[in-house]
């Protein structure tokens, strides 16, 4: 009897594990079973918080999740009301955040994600180049070339660990190592091919984030360098891939035409943000000014330069989109959140057994951030990059950078 009880009692957390593993990895199957299980995460959550059974721990971006959330559920409550599902959709979501694993846990669940993903991304890659190839479509498991694009840059840096980890543990080259460097090709030339420029922009610049921290992490420049390359080329021939396949002239173009191409004609959009934004000042509307106008604001409000009256929201640069949607204390408190992601990148130290499969739960959310240049919230895959970033907020626990700090 006392035996089955310590089994049950073992299987208890098993539970929790193996959801959080079909979370994250049917982030990158399958749409449909992601919004299932977050829908189930969130009713933990609630479930936990209201029977006091799990103790629900702020972490590093808690408070700001709050906030945010506040802030919008309120400017969309009061100037958008028709909204308010689209609201709790977009930021109600990000509350997965929250859900309680603690530490050796949170370890487990990126040793195991951090395998599992890996022959995901086999799987996608095959499928993305053959869809490309015989009929001429660029899509892997779910969504088009956009989500293709996000998803290898995540794939690619996950390859790159495991190569950067196998070549620190066996010092010379390897089968293995061969493996996953070619999969790590495979899949920036999957990046190049999907023609996103927001992700071809996503992978350079987690690229130089990655070799600021590894040039301070190790001392081998065989680590660092072909890393540089690589970004540097993914830049230079993404931009040549997509001008040719989009039939831009870029030499015989104005600034005004390239500016419009690189944007996908959003600079019309911008001026309309811009336009909300000076109205507000000139006309003293400082609630608008402070928390927005609400979620979908722009089914409501003018387009006076792209006449685009059925677009929701101002897709045009995060910080002018978001300003006119959440307001100023909504774009502050964004780019914190972006600034404490990056200074707990920065502050990871140098060992072998975790550092790999921290950044494998905190590169995603990176990744968003850069990619999401045009709207910062506006992705079904936020919640579970947030959830993996907790993961390893939770697995770095006893770091000098986390003292003191609830995570």
């Amino acid at each position: 009897m006392e035996k089955a009880i310590e089994i049950a009692r073992e299987w208890k957390p098993n539970i929790k594990l193996i959801y959080l593993i079909l979370l994250i990895v049917s982030t990158f199957v399958s749409v449909a079973l992601m919004n299932f299980l977050l829908g189930i995460g969130l009713l933990y959550i609630i479930f936990a918080f209201l029977l006091g059974k799990d103790k629900i721990k702020i972490g590093l971006l808690g408070k700001y999740i709050i906030l945010l959330s506040t802030i919008t559920f309120t400017s969309t409550l009061v100037f958008n009301p028709q909204a308010i599902f689209e609201a709790f959709v977009e930021v109600g979501l990000l509350y997965i955040y929250f859900f309680p694993v603690d530490r050796n846990s949170s370890l487990k669940v990126l040793k195991d994600t951090y395998k599992a993903t890996y022959m995901v991304g086999v799987v996608g890659l095959i499928l993305f180049y053959y869809r490309h190839f015989f009929t001429g479509i660029e899509k892997m498991f779910w969504g088009k070339a956009f989500k293709a694009g996000r998803f290898f840059s995540i794939f690619s840096f996950l390859y790159l660990f495991h190569a950067i980890e196998n070549f620190l543990r066996k010092k010379k080259v390897n089968l293995k190592l061969i493996s996953h460097i070619v999969l790590f090709i495979l899949s920036v030339c999957g990046i190049i091919v999907a023609g996103k420029r927001s992700f071809i922009l996503a992978f350079f610049l987690t690229s130089i984030i990655l070799i600021l921290l590894f040039s301070k992490l190790f001392q081998r420049k065989k680590v660092i360098i072909p890393i540089l390359f690589v970004s540097i080329f993914t830049l230079a021939s993404g931009v040549i891939y997509v001008s040719a396949e989009r039939n831009y002239n870029l030499s015989h173009s104005s600034f005004k035409e390239i500016i419009q191409l690189s944007s996908s004609n959003r600079d019309k959009i911008a001026l309309d943000a811009i336009s909300i934004i000076k109205s507000d000042f000139t006309e003293g509307r400082i609630v608008n000014i402070l928390i927005g106008h609400g979620e979908n604001c722009g089914a409501y409000l003018p387009h006076p330069y792209s006449l685009n009256h059925s677009q929701g929201k101002y897709e045009s640069i995060f910080l002018l989109s978001e300003f006119v949607e959440k307001g100023l204390i909504g774009v502050l408190i964004e780019i914190l959140i972006i600034y404490k992601v990056l200074l707990f990148i920065a502050t990871l130290e140098k060992e072998k057994e975790k550092l790999f499969l921290l950044l494998w739960g905190s590169i995603p959310l990176v990744i968003h951030f850069f990619g999401m240049i045009f709207v910062f919230l506006k992705d079904p895959t936020l919640p579970t990059w947030l959830l993996m970033f907790r993961l390893s907020e939770n697995a770095n626990k006893g770091k000098n950078f986390l003292k003191g700090r609830e995570s």
